[in-house]
């Protein structure tokens, strides 16, 4: 209960941790050769739950209205949505081509946070769009 009271009074701790995360993830996914497909799979699996927390502590924050109103925030659901929905089938012994590679598409979106979290490629990604 107590790391959940420091989670809402500091946000920067869970802003840190996903800064640090989010690296490690991209880093992992292209470096498989060191760790077997399933072990990254699990790191993945546990990662995309780190993730849904965050999400749930931003909702719980900032209300429907608020959440809804940042791009950012449909765009994080729908990409832990979908890391959680491919890596589940793959660590179960799926070995389809399409859901290997829509697994690999939605962990590099969630490489996408780190444009979020600073503020000049966020900038430069709103004026792109």
């Amino acid at each position: 209960m107590v790391l959940v009271d420091n989670l809402f009074q500091d946000p920067d701790i869970l802003e840190q941790a996903f800064l640090r995360s989010n690296p490690r993830s991209v880093i992992l996914l292209f470096n498989s050769c060191c760790f077997s497909h399933s072990s990254s799979d699990f790191i993945f699996l546990g990662l995309s739950f780190i993730y849904t927390v965050d999400i749930g502590v931003r909702f719980i924050g900032l209300g429907w209205a608020s959440f809804r109103a940042n791009g950012w925030n449909i765009f994080d659901v729908i990409v832990v949505t979908g890391s959680i929905a491919t890596t589940i089938p793959i660590l179960s012994g799926s070995t389809g081509f399409v859901i290997q590679q829509l697994q690999k598409l939605f962990l590099v979106s969630i490489a996408f946070k780190l444009v979020q979290r600073n503020n000049s490629l966020n900038q430069l990604f709103k004026t792109s769009v």
